[in-house]
């Protein structure tokens, strides 16, 4: 039962087995969300209430966000979860939110595309798809400027690259 500590564990963090108050079922000292019970069952620290120092109460981040409280990048994209959570809007435990092909890193760092819209520009075209096998603009939705869409060129068999595909 993950609300009760084992007896073996109570003395390993200096418990005592024979006293119940102090199997800290209910107890959550440092008021993250989470009772020192699941702290000590999830490795997480009851004195500290962001264990990963990524700014997330280590409540938030088991309940609320689903993220790793030991792990102040959950999904390893090089955004901490709470740059994800709190500024960036994306989803921390997903390297690509908008599943668009590009990295949420790379849309950000590389000011190409945003980290929520996967067809920037509304051509029909995913950012990715545009960026990596079309290689059009993902920020203009007629890299040619020939007045069709690189979406629309795509789908006719034209070269959104080139104006004047004859």
């Amino acid at each position: 039962d993950e609300g009760f500590i084992t007896d073996g564990s109570e003395i390993w963090n200096g418990l005592d087995p024979l006293v119940r108050g102090d199997d800290r079922s209910i107890v959550d000292s440092d008021n993250d969300g989470l009772t020192d019970a699941q702290e000590l069952v999830l490795n997480t620290d009851p004195a500290r209430t962001d264990s990963d120092g990524d700014g997330l109460l280590d409540g938030e981040e088991v309940y609320v966000y689903l993220t790793d409280p030991l792990d102040n990048d959950t999904d390893d994209d090089s955004l901490l979860d709470r740059q994800e959570v709190m500024f960036l809007h994306t989803a921390p435990t997903s390297v690509d939110s908008d599943s668009d092909g590009i990295s949420d890193i790379d849309e950000i760092t590389l000011n190409f595309t945003f980290p929520l819209l996967n067809d920037t520009d509304g051509d029909g075209l995913l950012d990715g798809e545009e960026r990596y096998t079309y290689f059009t603009n993902p920020l203009s939705p007629d890299t040619d400027l020939d007045g069709l869409g690189d979406g629309l060129e795509e789908n006719h068999g034209t070269d959104p690259l080139d104006s004047d595909t004859d």
